[in-house]
């Protein structure tokens, strides 16, 4: 979807509690005639903001997707219409059963559906559902008045948003986000059942992560720059390794009791498994570990750093006993 060129077609707000608490809901009847300067926030903040800040999932179900329930109203309302506020209240209705944690805070939410035309001119269009938590205390300068007057008031900061999540409708793929304290999070698992999809910049993450963390493990300089320089090869360009290859040579330096303990970690961090037969990006992955492939430490203090395009294959380190003296041998990778 075009951000740029896209446009709010129809809004409606529905206002969501605490299930646990027994708050209710109070669910609109009818679409929001938003105007001009409502659509033009809700486009720049809530859509783009999504898009920004989120991250890109798919609707999942532990039985069969045709039981998600988000997924089914979410198609209801992208394909028909007239069936857009029908299908607002009974994703409203889901939400609600979803909100049992005695931490979880009513708010409002907000079912907007946009559309974008593409390059080629047809309609591309994305549901948006965005909950608001969190109200926010301001002041407006009254002119009405022939003395400037200050008012207080309380409203929604648009460019904090708290729950969100844009469906598109040409691949029901979802890109959404949820902010708040863990323990209370609901959102994206209870609520959407959503798991993240893979892409190349967490495959680069993972492996990158994983190589750094792995030559910090390498106290001895030889281990570690073996290991940097067998790293470098299977990143050398026009390599294609695959996520499992780099993680079996990873294994051989830092056995693999710690390479599990490392990859779990990242893992955690990016939300799912990581495919192992995900190819990686070498030229990505080498710009990131750039650094690191470069360095070498030799003794606490004092590391050993090679210009561009040149990789050491062996460090061996040396200090005769009584002296202040260290000898270096480095082996160049490759003819010179």
């Amino acid at each position: 979807m075009d951000i740029d060129n896209a446009r709010l077609l129809r809004l409606i707000v529905h206002r969501v509690g605490n299930r646990a608490r027994e708050e209710g809901t109070r669910l609109s009847q009818s679409a929001i005639d938003a105007g001009p300067e409502v659509a033009a926030i809700l486009v720049e903040h809530f859509l783009a903001g999504t898009v920004d800040g989120g991250a890109r999932y798919a609707f999942t179900h532990e039985s069969t997707l045709d039981l998600n329930e988000v997924r089914r109203f979410s198609i209801d309302a992208l394909n028909d219409d007239k069936a857009f506020e029908d299908a607002s209240r009974a994703i409203a209705r889901h939400l609600y059963s979803k909100s049992t944690h005695p931490g979880v805070a009513g708010g409002d939410l907000f079912v907007a559906l946009f559309e974008s035309d593409d390059s080629s001119g047809n309609g591309a269009r994305a549901l948006g559902l965005f909950k608001t938590e969190v109200t926010e205390r301001f002041l407006v300068v009254d002119d009405a008045s022939s003395d400037l007057q200050v008012k207080g008031l309380s409203g929604i900061d648009p460019r904090h948003l708290q729950k969100a999540a844009l469906i598109f409708a040409d691949d029901e793929t979802v890109i959404a986000l949820e902010r708040g304290k863990s323990r209370t999070r609901y959102w994206l698992e209870d609520f959407l059942q959503l798991a993240p999809i893979q892409s190349e910049e967490d495959v680069t993450r993972f492996v990158s992560s994983l190589a750094k963390r792995a030559s910090s493990e390498l106290s001895d300089p030889s281990r570690q720059t073996a290991f940097k320089a067998s790293m470098a090869e299977r990143l050398a360009p026009g390599e294609t390794p695959r996520v499992a290859d780099l993680l079996e040579l990873t294994a051989e330096f830092v056995g693999f009791d710690a390479l599990s303990s490392i990859a779990d970690d990242i893992e955690a961090g990016l939300g799912y498994t990581l495919d192992r037969d995900a190819i990686a990006d070498v030229r990505q992955i080498k710009r990131s570990l750039n650094s690191m492939l470069r360095s070498t430490p030799v003794t606490p203090g004092v590391d050993l750093v090679f210009s561009k395009g040149v990789t050491a294959s062996a460090v061996e380190v040396s200090q005769p006993d009584g002296s202040g003296v260290i000898h270096i041998v480095i082996k160049l990778q490759g003819p010179r």
